[in-house]
């Protein structure tokens, strides 16, 4: 009888969820086929960003086609964004944005996705 008195009393009391927190936007658009190239990076997640001062543990880093690295500057984090400036025109081509962020519950969350640049010659 006890062991059934408990599952009735644990059934009744609440708990809270918690959630890793999830990329919600982005600019450019994953998938996107740009007519201009884009200058600058911006991510939106659903929860705020963990940021611990002189600790680079958020970062953004953006790939071509021959998977080169094409440095990024001034990676900023606000609340749920990171954010980076393209500092030179990218060419035409396929680019691999990729990221690596640690959301406020201290997982880590890493991601890529993909956006075409098609300017018009």
């Amino acid at each position: 009888m006890p062991v059934i008195f408990l599952s009735v009393i644990t059934a009744f009391i609440p708990f809270q969820a918690t959630a890793h927190t999830i990329l919600e936007t982005s600019l450019p658009k994953s998938g996107a086929v740009l007519k201009l190239a884009p200058t600058k990076i911006v991510l939106s997640f659903a929860e705020p960003i963990l940021k611990i001062s002189g600790n680079k543990i958020n970062k953004i880093q953006l790939f071509d086609w021959n998977k080169k690295n094409i440095k990024v500057l001034k990676q900023v984090v606000i609340s749920n964004r990171i954010s980076a400036i393209i500092p030179i025109q990218i060419a035409n081509g396929r680019y691999t944005l990729s990221y690596r962020v640690v959301g406020k519950d201290g997982h880590v969350l890493n991601g890529s996705f993909n956006f075409t640049v098609k300017k018009k010659k």
